[in-house]
């Protein structure tokens, strides 16, 4: 059961005598390794669960195309590392990523046949990361240069 109150919040539902929370998809848990085990059974059909709900997470769109055909990448890597931890997607094109919240994230797409791209700040080429605040929904369009295309063009 998912709902959300008057201040758009997840909220509480009870169910079957257990009370539980309404999960809301996307909510970044910062303690990825934490586990709280919770068994009900018939003599005890009731428990008591605090859940620490984290920011919401930003949205990164990466879409990947062939620079020199404009033609989509079928088959990319996309890469997206923050602090210790580091996500890898395989895609077709396009893909929806999600970043925690105010926190430097480097991306780098790569594909077969294709040099490696970073994401680089255009504000400030000299920062290699992207920061997305709570909720921030953003799209790159990247554009991946042929391996055979930048051999062909050295002398």
């Amino acid at each position: 059961m998912r709902s959300k109150n008057l201040s758009g919040e997840p909220s509480f539902a009870r169910r079957s005598g257990a009370l539980t929370q309404a999960v809301e998809a996307g909510y970044w848990n910062e303690n990825l390794n934490a586990s709280q085990k919770v068994t009900l059974t018939p003599q005890e059909p009731v428990a008591n669960v605090i859940l620490n709900v984290g920011a919401r997470p930003a949205e990164l769109t990466v879409v990947v195309k062939d620079k020199d055909t404009g033609n989509p990448v079928q088959s990319c890597t996309i890469r997206s590392t923050q602090g210790n931890h580091t996500f890898i997607m395989s895609e077709m094109a396009t893909a929806v990523m999600r970043l925690r919240p105010a926190m430097d994230a480097m991306i780098q797409v790569s594909a077969p046949g294709y040099k490696n791209w970073y994401y680089i700040d255009p504000a400030d080429p000299s920062q290699p990361v992207l920061r997305l605040q709570a909720g921030e929904q953003k799209s790159l369009d990247v554009e991946l240069i042929a391996k055979s295309a930048d051999a062909s063009s050295k002398p």
